[in-house]
Parts: C-alpha cells; sequence; structure tokens
C-alpha cells in the first residue's frame, strides 16, 4: 500500500512538472507569438462583449473633454438583478479628446473575477499598445499573479513575460521581440 501511495505522489510530481515545463516552453518567433496574441486579444473582447449587461457614461470637461464608460456584467451567469452589487465591471473605456494635442482612449477588459485580461491604448483612433494577461487555475482557483503577459507596442515590438504557472510570484523570463524588417536595396 505504501508502494502504491508513493509511485501516486511520484507520477502526481513529475506530471505536473512536465505540465509546468510545457507552458514554459520558449516562444517560437515574432510572427508566431504576434498571431498568438492578436488572436487571445480577439477572444478576450468576445468574451467580455457577450457578458455585457448594463453600460453607464459620465463626461468632464477640464482642459479638453473626457469620457468614462463602464460596462457591468452580472457575477453569476444568467442571473438579472436590480442591485448593483450583484454586477462587475467587465469593461472600462476612457477617452480624452485634448485641446491642443491628440485624442487618447484606453479601453480596458475585466474577468468576472476582476482581474485585467486585455488593456488597449488608442491615439488618434490607431492602437498604440495592447496587453494580455493570461491566468492560470488549479482546483478551480484562479492565482493572483498571470503566469503569461504579452505586450505588442507600435512599431512592432512584442515583449512576452512566462513566469510558473504557480502562485509564488517566482522569477518571471522575458522574451523580446521585433517584426522582421524587409531586407534594404543597394542604391545606384
Amino acid at each position: 500500500m505504501k508502494n502504491c501511495l508513493l509511485l501516486l505522489l511520484l507520477s502526481w510530481l513529475l506530471a505536473g512538472s512536465l505540465v509546468a515545463h510545457a507552458q514554459d516552453a520558449p516562444p517560437t518567433n515574432y510572427q508566431t507569438e504576434h498571431d498568438l496574441l492578436w488572436q487571445r486579444a480577439a477572444q478576450v473582447r468576445t468574451l467580455v462583449e457577450a457578458r455585457i449587461a448594463r453600460s453607464h457614461s459620465s463626461f468632464l470637461a477640464l482642459g479638453g473633454t473626457s469620457r468614462r464608460t463602464i460596462s457591468l456584467a452580472p457575477r453569476r451567469q444568467n442571473a438579472v438583478s436590480a442591485k448593483p452589487s450583484d454586477y462587475r465591471v467587465v469593461k472600462k473605456e476612457i477617452t480624452k479628446h485634448k485641446t491642443h494635442t491628440a485624442d487618447v482612449t484606453k479601453v480596458y477588459y475585466y474577468a468576472i473575477s476582476g482581474k485585467l485580461l486585455l488593456s488597449e491604448l488608442y491615439q488618434q483612433h490607431q492602437l498604440v499598445r495592447l496587453q494580455l494577461y493570461e491566468y492560470s487555475e488549479r482546483n478551480g482557483r484562479a492565482f493572483n499573479h498571470p503566469f503569461r503577459a504579452s505586450e505588442w507596442v507600435r512599431g512592432d515590438y512584442l515583449r512576452l513575460i512566462i513566469r510558473n504557472a504557480t502562485d509564488d510570484g517566482g522569477p518571471a523570463r522575458s522574451y523580446y521581440f521585433t517584426a522582421p524588417r524587409p531586407p534594404e536595396q543597394a542604391g545606384n
């Protein structure tokens, strides 16, 4: 019986470390990570937009106008309630129209648990920065720190931060990518 329990414990530990190593595999190249980031960002947008049940906006005018829109979703799926405490913020959009500079829009997408999933920054209606955070779960419990964070910046720069899938806040590995540039043509 002791041998059986020991074997079971060892197999569980080995399988756990193999899964952690599979999640921590180094990224391949810029195009693969770029496509994966945009695909996951589209999934987050679709998921959050489908859950929105209520929205409200507020305006402020100091040195330009600022509009803040907050979208709410019910805590429990398919639950409709009149109590504000039964809803969580799942999307926040802040748009600032400056009188002397550019229009800036920040959009944040959250999970029902309140964790930031996606952050977008627009200047003059063009996407400038995109950040995606992915959280791991174990036994139905989501960890506090993202195990994978991807950031795309205008100019086609990509940063990827990968942590262990555990919630110990251990060391993170960072990877940096740039889009391949076309070869320069030699002039006459």
